[in-house]
């Protein structure tokens, strides 16, 4: 069972696991770091949460099939695994889970992507998980990503 806090972004609020270590830089908001579950592997589990000013109006799912047409073309063995399309309930949302096999590493990585847009924002969140981490952090990864709002500041 994991426990989860409130975490509070610029312009946003989203539920984190409590024993995940948060980081932030000049080049994104915040990054929630998973504990290590493998102690011979570097990589571990994460969230990225990034911010980016764009143009009234853009539509969430076009950012969406963006990266989409980009990540089919740069990363090898790219597959979906699911999406998830929030517009469809009202909010400029998407949320997508794939699979593909960096070459640096060799190992497969399943990665999920949102985007939300607000006025003039684009937040993305970008999710990465090694397959050697247990399957169980993508539950993790989704009820963070679910519980992700835009706050007035």
């Amino acid at each position: 069972m994991t426990d989860y806090m409130l975490f509070r972004g610029p312009g946003f609020t989203m539920e984190t696991p409590t024993d995940w270590l948060v980081q932030s830089s000049p080049a994104y908001q915040a990054m929630f770091i998973a504990p290590r579950f493998n102690p011979q592997l570097t990589s571990r589990s994460n969230l990225l949460v990034s911010i980016r000013g764009v143009e009234n109006g853009l539509a969430a799912v076009s950012v969406a099939e963006e990266a989409r047409l980009t990540q089919q073309k740069e990363y090898p063995e790219y597959q979906i695994l699911d999406a998830v399309d929030y517009s469809e309930n009202g909010a400029n949302g998407y949320k997508r889970r794939y699979s593909w096999r960096p070459a640096d590493t060799g190992m497969v990585v399943v990665q999920t992507q949102a985007f939300f847009v607000a006025g003039q924002g684009l937040f993305t969140l970008t999710a990465t998980r090694p397959t050697t981490d247990p399957d169980e952090v993508d539950g993790v990864i989704d009820h963070m990503i679910d519980s992700f709002a835009f706050s007035i500041t």
